[in-house]
């Protein structure tokens, strides 16, 4: 089914306002964990709570654990999408703006097609995202101010959350992923420099202009550098891959060491490297195919780039404990097809973008239209694999779907629009695509199966290049979208201290169940372990903070400062299941903005709270 394009309105406007240090207001979304429903074709009204930021809020409608009766199929138009024993999207709405405070969602009980669905049970879900403010700098990376586009691509980064033993980390990592080097045909622009690589890391909440903080370490390269990552078996390791002259492509382990040069694992691998040939042409985009690490021991590199001529297009999955080739994936059958080069675009486009969430594995490529989320761990047939699948069809993404277009429908194509160029998930499975060549639209949004929303875009965007777009999701104090700030000026316009480095937007998604039973007593208890904003926020000078407990245990609430250092302890005892508040008074507290932990058994929540006198 066609869809109309989604556009919010927006104000044009320059990022001028001086920084101070980062610490950003979280969003939350609140609503009922269960919900009980006739399905008669009456108005549902779901009561939801916005905290910390206004938001846009897109509303879902699932299926629920039928995913197996589902089995695996190709729908829609074209039949743009495949699903694999999944809950499927029967509902959604483009989204309505909300304020701070308490709203509604309003739900007939229908489907897309407008017809009742069956009574039963479902998902649904909510997405937000704060469409009214600007965005917050994270951190300036001034060393990068090199021109639009270079200073857009060195947005491309990896937000890392915990730690290789599975523990939240203090303060969330971003690991910069991309240089190009002088070995394919770049000269010695960005990183590599005389066969050196120079990478960076920066600690999530430091002082966004302080640049002396930025962690940096060098190591030899053999090529053109595309992606880094934590190794995920010892602290202070690391993975990379580059792509030399030859289209070989070179995966290494190191010990980062910073401030000097970083140390090879020669027992890795053969003497200290995995190669493989990449199936591009030769060019810098030959270093544009990813590579991550999955989990379960697997690392999956793409074999492709993001345009070329190749009737090849495989996921490589290399061993991580000893760098040694375990499989490969054929996905040609999405990401070539030579009927698209003969109609004037190219045979193959990728996959060449690749992030990581829970072990599901996304892909795009900005010569093609296809986005997918595999688990590459989970067999070697793709209705062993693939999760979802979407390409031509559905509007969202799409490629050359105008009317009259020349090249009609024609999904691998570099030179049409929208250039899509990083994949991410959040911790609901709501996944976001920067798009650039659609205005001032920023993203595209799919729901948890695939299914197209809509194009979105935030206060203050332009018709500038749109590359980052990727989520801190751990019900932590630096929750939120962290993206670049570049397309609020035009392609080609210089890069100042207002458009470099990464920035951040609140955000959030929620999950819950509508179902025809009545709800009890056992059904009405928390599905879920949750902190709600303090309110009021701001405050002089008490507050509330609630939370539900899924189960009864020890509880703790503590107060923090900006600098991390616990500066009072509200409850430390055990509490029953269900629904608690407690009040902070901090009379004897001076003004400012200050952080309180819930925790629980294995469940934590940080959130800010701010003290005016």
């Amino acid at each position: 089914m066609k869809k109309a394009l989604v556009f919010t309105a927006v104000l044009l406007f320059v990022v001028t306002s001086a920084f101070a240090q980062f610490v950003p207001s979280p969003m939350t979304l609140t609503a009922p964990a269960t919900v009980n429903y006739d399905f008669d074709g009456s108005d549902l009204e779901i009561p939801v709570t916005v905290a910390g930021a206004p938001a846009q809020v897109i509303f879902c409608v699932f299926t629920k654990d039928k995913g197996a009766d589902i089995g695996y199929v190709k729908n829609g138009y074209l039949t743009w999408h495949y699903v694999n024993n999944i809950d499927t999207c029967v509902f959604y709405t483009t989204g309505q703006n909300m304020a701070e405070g308490d709203d509604v969602i309003v739900w007939n009980g229908k489907n897309q097609d407008d017809a009742l669905v069956p009574a039963g049970d479902y998902y649904y879900y909510l997405y937000g995202f704060d469409y009214l403010n600007f965005k917050i700098k994270v951190v300036q990376a001034m060393e990068w101010i090199l021109h639009t586009w270079s200073a857009s691509k060195y947005a491309d980064h990896m937000l890392v959350e915990k730690d290789f033993e599975g523990n939240l980390l203090p303060k969330p990592i971003i690991y910069f992923e991309q240089s190009f080097g002088n070995s394919i045909d770049e000269g010695d622009l960005f990183g590599v420099v005389d066969g050196i690589e120079t990478r960076s890391r920066w600690y999530v909440g430091n002082e966004p202009l302080d640049t002396t903080l930025m962690e940096s370490t060098s190591y030899p390269c053999p090529g053109t550098e595309r992606s880094i990552f934590p190794d995920p078996y010892a602290a202070e390791h690391f993975i990379t891959k580059a792509v030399d002259g030859d289209l070989v492509a070179h995966i290494r382990r190191f010990e980062w060491v910073g401030g000097g040069e970083s140390v090879q694992d020669m027992d890795w691998g053969d003497s200290g490297v995995f190669n493989f040939n990449v199936a591009a042409q030769d060019g810098w985009d030959a270093a544009i195919s990813g590579c991550e690490y999955v989990g379960e021991d697997v690392i999956v590199a793409s074999n492709s780039s993001h345009y070329g001529f190749s009737t090849e297009s495989e996921l490589v999955l290399v061993d991580a404990t000893d760098g040694t080739e375990m499989r490969r994936l054929d996905v040609a059958e999405w990401w070539v097809d030579p009927d698209d080069a003969d109609a004037g675009g190219q045979a193959s486009g990728g996959p060449n973008q690749l992030s990581v969430r829970d072990g599901r594995l996304a892909m795009a490529s900005h010569g093609s239209c296809m986005f997918q989320v595999l688990s590459p761990s989970a067999g070697t047939a793709d209705t062993d694999w693939m999760i979802w699948s979407n390409g031509n069809g559905d509007i969202i993404g799409d490629r050359n779907n105008e009317e009259g277009s020349e090249k009609a429908w024609v999904c691998i194509d570099y030179t049409a629009v929208p250039n899509t160029y990083v994949i991410h998930q959040d911790a609901n499975y709501f996944t976001t695509i920067p798009t650039n060549g659609l205005g001032n639209v920023a993203f595209a949004l799919f729901a948890p199966d695939g299914t197209g929303i809509g194009y979105y875009t935030y206060t203050g965007e332009g018709s500038g290049p749109h590359h980052a777009n990727d989520f801190i999701d751990v019900e932590g104090a630096y929750d939120g979208n962290y993206l670049d700030n570049v397309g609020i000026i035009m392609q080609g316009d210089p890069i100042d201290e207002t458009t470099s480095g990464i920035w951040y937007l609140a955000n959030d998604s929620f999950k819950g169940v509508i179902t025809s039973e009545e709800v009890g007593v056992d059904a009405a208890a928390p599905a879920a372990f949750a902190v709600a904003q303090n309110s009021p926020n701001p405050f002089n000078p008490t507050t509330t903070i609630s939370f539900s407990l899924v189960d009864a245990g020890n509880v703790t609430v503590d107060v923090f400062n900006v600098a991390g250092q616990k500066v009072d302890t509200l409850v430390n005892d055990f509490m029953a299941q269900g629904s608690h508040s407690v009040v902070w008074n901090a009379s004897n507290f001076s003004a400012g903005v200050y952080f309180y932990t819930v925790k629980s058994g294995d469940f934590s929540k940080t959130m800010k709270m701010t003290l005016v006198k």
